[in-house]
């Protein structure tokens, strides 16, 4: 009987050493090019939660002004940002919709104030983060500036058909004051490193109900024509 040939397994080839070196060199400069493009689409996508947190605060605020006419939130004055208080709970019943998700910004549920007239409302929904998005000190992420600021109109309470185009009036904004140190120089109601969105932009919303990004050239000319503060130093 003739006997069958088995043919030996072929030994599978490795790598060498210099072709690991170079897949592995290929692989760090995919990295390189793929993890920056991640990180600003994963901003965006906060920018873009934030913008719709921004559009949810209109529309609540716009049902208000049909129960409160003329009024599309309670504030006192242009730096008074407890306009989350008149929204809470009944037109915005979770306080997420009050805090940017690009910011460590946080609403203490826990902790209560009282005002005379009042009944007892979160602390943090009466004070900002001051746009400071590494704050967890408690405090939303927005202002609400019912008021005008520049004349003719200065301290004058924005309303609905008011005689200013209410595409262009501003009512609710990424929360932006002057910080004092030790953050880095930076400008109040300008986009700087600090705020919510860093240098490149910040949300807007506007009477009529829409909201959008506006970026630091938009800035100085967006806040005029609402008829807000601006100052030399907004230099894109």
């Amino acid at each position: 009987m003739k006997p069958q040939f088995t043919p030996a397994l072929r030994r599978a080839a490795a790598f060498t050493l210099i072709e690991l070196l170079v897949v592995i060199a290929i692989i760090a400069i995919l990295a390189g090019l793929l993890l920056p493009s991640l990180g600003k689409a994963k901003e965006l996508t906060k920018r873009v939660a934030c913008l719709n947190n921004q559009k949810q605060i209109l529309v609540a605020s716009l049902v208000y002004e049909q129960d409160y006419p003329t009024w599309f939130y309670y504030t006192g004055s242009v730096a008074d940002d407890r306009g989350p208080v008149s929204l809470y709970p009944r037109y915005i019943p979770n306080t997420k919709a009050f805090l940017c998700p690009n910011t460590k910004n946080i609403i203490r549920p826990t902790t209560f104030a009282t005002a005379a007239g009042w009944t007892a409302f979160l602390q943090d929904l009466i004070t900002t983060s001051a746009g400071n998005r590494e704050s967890q000190a408690g405090g939303h992420s927005y202002e609400y500036w019912l008021y005008y600021q520049n004349a003719p109109r200065a301290n004058v309470r924005k309303q609905p058909n008011d005689g200013m185009p209410p595409t262009e009036v501003i009512l609710i904004v990424d929360a932006d004051d002057a910080l004092g140190a030790p953050a880095p120089a930076n400008i109040n109601n300008f986009p700087d490193s600090v705020n919510n969105h860093g240098r490149a932009g910040w949300n807007w919303g506007f009477v009529d109900g829409h909201a959008e990004w506006i970026n630091r050239v938009r800035t100085a000319p967006g806040l005029a024509a609402s008829l807000m503060a601006t100052n030399a130093a907004m230099v894109p």
